[in-house]
């Protein structure tokens, strides 16, 4: 087994992977967050060339690497076969009334039995460009590219994020209408490049994920805190910039998701070994700074955005009480439960939901009661119960099947030291995020995802894969006395 000195020598494909993961997420998170024709289809460039990254780093990959990146990859590949498969089964019929739109139903005869699509024009194009993105982001896992360059891959994403945050929170407080004071925005809730305000909080909280990783890592490599030397001052700003950027956008359930982000990894400042009640402690304490400096900061700084949110979901909840529609989503989920509960299998077909939502709607849009125009539901506004609306338990339980694949690389041991464990938290707030609405569909979302997915798991892998090779010692930048050499 290579030793630590060999494997941190960086490859060809590990350096490749990198610069295709960093141009892609810088692209996309500049370019409207990828929500624009044109980035989409440079993007779907971009991703196309992920497969032949994929094959460089197979060929450099180590024998144990390529099995367990298999694991991961083949029901990713399976996925693409239902949907390739729903491609040629369409259930789309056109409505009888004029300006409503079209209605997916159930595909007659046998056919009814296969995976079926609405749209396999939009089916084919969506999923391939996502494709491409996680592919981009599983490269950086399978190029193995060593510590050096991961670091750097995450260096430049939380920059990334911080200058957007800097940029947008400066804007807001001008009270620009379009993006960058230069764009027309097709949503008027946008913040910095994003066109839409929980697009740009899903993407900070990974920007805060990569900042609070390097920050963590560079503390406890040095175990006594911040030396001159370190950058984990400076990546401790960045995550405070990127982190007061979430209330100044105006979007509440980012705000609250990088609120709960906050507050988990807060206790991580705590040296190693501590009591379990002085942990208590310092998470309790750390609870009341987080959120006394979110509320300070709010009444000093962003007073017009955290009035917004407040004065919005009062509104909400007195609609709500006398009868209203309010915010709808909650009846939305229950028609989409019901729309799964129609074809449990196989689902309705990627991005279809839009089309087989109508046929069992019981709430109208707020633009269909406020404007008069046809009631088209594009979204459910919660990512896993759409997936599993359209990809059914099949599709549904094979993506959760890799993403267990890529937590089961390591033991859950190696995962809680940093980066990887700051880069699992912002995944999973991000996943809390998807629960209430759709941060998924953004391009820049997805490949930042898949690429810090990947590169905490190949820092888990790398340390076990350190901790069993018998010419292992305990490295200069190891972070945590978990990983000790077997004699």
């Amino acid at each position: 087994m290579p030793s630590y000195r060999s494997e941190e020598r960086p490859t060809a494909a590990g350096i490749l992977a990198v610069a295709h993961a960093l141009c892609t997420i810088v692209f996309l998170s500049w370019r409207f967050g990828g929500m624009e024709a044109h980035a989409r289809i440079l993007a779907a460039y971009l991703g196309a060339v992920a497969p032949l990254m994929t094959i460089l780093a197979w060929l450099q990959a180590p024998f144990s690497l390529r099995t367990r990146f298999l694991r991961i990859a083949l029901p990713l590949a399976a996925i693409a076969v239902l949907v390739l498969v729903s491609a040629t089964n369409v259930n789309l019929r056109a409505s009888s009334v004029p300006g409503e739109p079209m209605t997916a139903v159930d595909a007659a005869g046998p056919m009814r039995l296969l995976p079926s699509t609405a749209n396999p024009r939009l089916t084919l194009s969506d999923f391939f460009l996502k494709a491409g993105l996680v592919l981009i982001g599983l490269n950086i896992l399978l190029a193995n590219p060593g510590r050096m360059l991961q670091r750097l891959l995450l260096a430049g994403i939380a920059v990334n994020a911080a200058v957007l945050a800097c940029i947008g929170s400066m804007l807001k407080l001008q009270g620009v209408t379009r993006i960058f004071d230069a764009y027309r925005s097709p949503n008027e809730n946008f913040f910095s490049s994003f066109v839409y305000y929980n697009h740009w909080g899903g993407f900070a909280l990974l920007g805060v994920a990569a900042a609070a990783g390097l920050a963590l890592y560079s503390y406890r490599r040095h175990h006594r805190g911040t030396r001159q030397d370190s950058p984990a001052l400076f990546f401790g700003v960045l995550t405070l910039f990127i982190l007061i950027s979430l209330p100044m956008s105006g979007a509440r359930a980012s705000t609250a998701a990088g609120l709960i982000l906050a507050v988990v990894l807060a206790p991580r400042l705590a040296p190693h070994r501590v009591s379990r009640w002085h942990y208590f402690r310092i998470s309790a304490l750390s609870v009341v700074i987080v959120f006394g400096i979110a509320v300070a900061f709010g009444f000093l700084f962003a007073k017009g955005p955290v009035k917004f949110m407040f004065e919005k979901s009062a509104t909400q909840l007195a609609a709500q009480r006398t009868g209203g529609i309010g915010d709808s989503r909650f009846q939305v989920y229950r028609d989409t439960v019901r729309l799964f509960a129609q074809k449990p299998v196989f689902g309705w077909g990627w991005r279809s939901f839009q089309f087989a939502f109508p046929q069992v709607q019981s709430v109208r849009s707020k633009m269909q009661t406020e404007q008069r125009l046809p009631s088209v539901f594009v979204d459910a506004h919660n990512d896993w119960l759409q997936w599993l609306a359209e990809l059914g338990l099949v599709g549904f339980g094979l993506a959760i099947a890799s993403l267990v694949a890529i937590v089961r690389i390591a033991p859950p041991g190696y995962w809680l030291h940093s980066p990887s464990f700051e880069l699992a938290a912002g995944l999973a707030c991000l996943g809390l995020l998807a629960m209430v609405d759709f941060p998924i569909v953004c391009p820049a979302i997805v490949v930042t995802a898949a690429t810090l997915l990947a590169t905490a798991a190949g820092y888990a892998w790398r340390r076990e894969n350190e901790a069993l090779s018998s010419e292992s010692r305990i490295s200069p930048e190891d972070d945590s006395p978990l990983v000790e050499p077997r004699s």
